[in-house]
Formats: C-alpha cells, sequence, structure tokens
C-alpha cells in the first residue's frame, strides 16, 4: 500500500522481477485457468496473480517517467522493450491471461467488499481492499485493450463499483502519497480519492 512511503527506486526493482518473469507468469496464468479458482484460497491466487502487477507497475513507471533520473530512465526503457516484446511474442497467452486474472481479480474485490460490510473498519485493511480495486482496474483497462467489448465483465466491474461508491460516500484528499497523485487521478480511480462515511458516536 503507498499510504506511509512510496520509492521509485523499489518499484522499479519490484517491475524488473516482474517484467523478466512475465512469460512465466502468463503461462501460469494459464494453467490456472484450467484449475478451479472458487477452490482456491486467497494466498494462493495471489501467489499466481502476477500478470496484474506487472501491467500495473510498467503503467505506473511511465506515469512517472519525467520524475525518473537519467539512470532510471535507461533502465525503464530496457524495461518496456523486455515488457513490448514478451507481450508481442505471446499475444494469445497474454489476452488469455488478462481475461483469467480480470475474472479473479473481480472475486477478490468482491470478497474484500465482503468483509467490509460484514466487519468493522478496525478489523479490516481498507487500503489492502482499495489496492485490489486498483489492480482490477489496471486489468480492465488492460482486457479493454486486447479484447472485445464484453457488456457482461463491465457490468460486473460497474456493480462492484456500486457498492464501494456506497461505502466510500464522502470525497476526501488522495489516500495514498502524494508523489502518486498524478498517476491514479479521481476520473479513473475515484475510490483512492474517497472515504467511508463518519459513524456518529
Amino acid at each position: 500500500m503507498y499510504s506511509i512511503d512510496y520509492s521509485i527506486e523499489h518499484d522499479l526493482c519490484k517491475a524488473s522481477q516482474l517484467v523478466n518473469n512475465l512469460e512465466h507468469s502468463l503461462h501460469m496464468a494459464i494453467s490456472y485457468a484450467q484449475t478451479s479458482p472458487s477452490d482456491s484460497t486467497h494466498e494462493y491466487r495471489l501467489e499466481r496473480l502476477l500478470v496484474g502487477q506487472a501491467v500495473a507497475a510498467v503503467r505506473r513507471l511511465k506515469a512517472l517517467r519525467l520524475e525518473l533520473s537519467d539512470l532510471q530512465q535507461v533502465e525503464l526503457g530496457n524495461l518496456m522493450t523486455i515488457y513490448n516484446l514478451t507481450r508481442f511474442y505471446n499475444k494469445e497467452r497474454y489476452a488469455i491471461a488478462i481475461e483469467t486474472e480480470l475474472c479473479v481479480r473481480m472475486q477478490i474485490a468482491r470478497e474484500g467488499l465482503e468483509n467490509l460490510i460484514s466487519n468493522s473498519a478496525a478489523t479490516i485493511d481498507l487500503d489492502a481492499v482499495l489496492m485490489e480495486r486498483t489492480i482490477l482496474q489496471e486489468m480492465w483497462n488492460a482486457f479493454c485493450e486486447v479484447s472485445q467489448p464484453d457488456p457482461d465483465k463491465q457490468q460486473s466491474v460497474e456493480e462492484i463499483d456500486e457498492q464501494f461508491k456506497r461505502l466510500l460516500p464522502r470525497k476526501s484528499d488522495f489516500r495514498w502519497v502524494p508523489s502518486l497523485r498524478t498517476v491514479y487521478p479521481a476520473d479513473d480511480f475515484w475510490w483512492l480519492h474517497h472515504e467511508r462515511a463518519t459513524v456518529a458516536a
């Protein structure tokens, strides 16, 4: 979560690991699609949902390109070359992996919502739930780039959003560190700019 600190250097290092392992992650996503996700634990799923993290990290660093040093710019350029080539030579697997992870991220977001609704705010890590909603958005955007419009999936995302809007009705300051505000604008990532209603004593 980025509520305390954010480091471009750390993010670039993590993105490098994710991108260099992207081909393997695509293979794992295909294998995952052939299993029964509903039978898997939350931790099991997250260990295998690395495509979305790679997609999110690359977009985040591209949005912060002007904040990177000259050396970091070169590192990002090399990273983008590997990222684009991996996607190009694995087009079909990439499309399947994106759709597979999108569906699982939807389920994880629903589970997070259920936990928020059924438990007190003190016992739930809201930032963790909002991170999942953020990665879900990244996956939805990636899905729209590689697939034909899917009204059913769009409706599912909208239904998840409606529930979040009921839980986060009030506008607030950006929830994460200010340096990431331009990466997650309010129009596209509104949940990072809202808060829960204050409960009257």
